[in-house]
């Protein structure tokens, strides 16, 4: 017996409706029926309180589904990876707020440790990239509006990597700033995004 087929089973044994489970948890009929026709899955806090509401343990919800176990992992995973992100994110700003202090003469750094903080600041922003695949790559399995933010992400921070290096190896200071702003532009709307698109 699949998830779907136990999650029917379970609301049919307990005498209630999927409209009635709706309002219980607050979404729509329309997500009940799709969770028991396999459409698509609950995620993790709405398993645990499925478990609660129908009194069955977690095991007997997910026994011998191997979907509905991957889907519930990659959650796991999703969740782990956006502090990371957030954090890498943060220190990108930081790294350029001082890059723009620098080339706009406020702050004086001198060229090795400018190199260090360049070094840094490149490291930062390519684990930033790399984070962004692999979450790009759970949420193209969990929802398609998460693929669209962390696409936004890429972009953002290949532009501010981008206008960085037009600015510090180039020697094209405007050029570079107008495409590292519209690269730190894109990383807060990513950002604002991201904090809203939580369901």
């Amino acid at each position: 017996m699949q998830f779907g087929e136990r999650l029917k089973k379970a609301r049919t044994d307990k005498k209630v409706t999927q409209e009635e489970v709706a309002k219980a948890f607050f979404i729509t009929r329309q997500t009940i029926s799709n969770w028991e026709t396999g459409k698509t899955y609950p995620d993790i806090d709405n398993l645990i309180k499925l478990s609660d509401y129908y009194a069955i343990s977690l095991d007997i919800l997910l026994k011998e589904d191997n979907q509905m176990v991957n889907h519930v992992e990659k959650q796991i995973v999703f969740r782990s990876i956006k502090p990371m992100i957030c954090l890498l994110l943060i220190s990108d700003i930081i790294f350029l707020l001082i890059i723009s202090l620098q080339i706009s003469k406020i702050l004086r750094i001198d060229q090795i440790s400018m190199l260090i903080i360049i070094g840094f600041g490149c490291l930062n922003a390519f684990t930033l990239i790399e984070a962004s695949f692999i979450n790009y790559k759970i949420a193209s399995k969990l929802q398609k509006q998460r693929l669209q933010v962390n696409k936004f992400t890429i972009i953002s921070s290949a532009l501010i990597i981008s206008g960085l290096l037009l600015s510090l190896v180039l020697d094209q200071p405007m050029l570079g700033g107008g495409v590292t702003g519209i690269g730190i532009a894109s990383l807060i709307i990513s950002l604002i995004k991201l904090k809203y698109q939580k369901n």
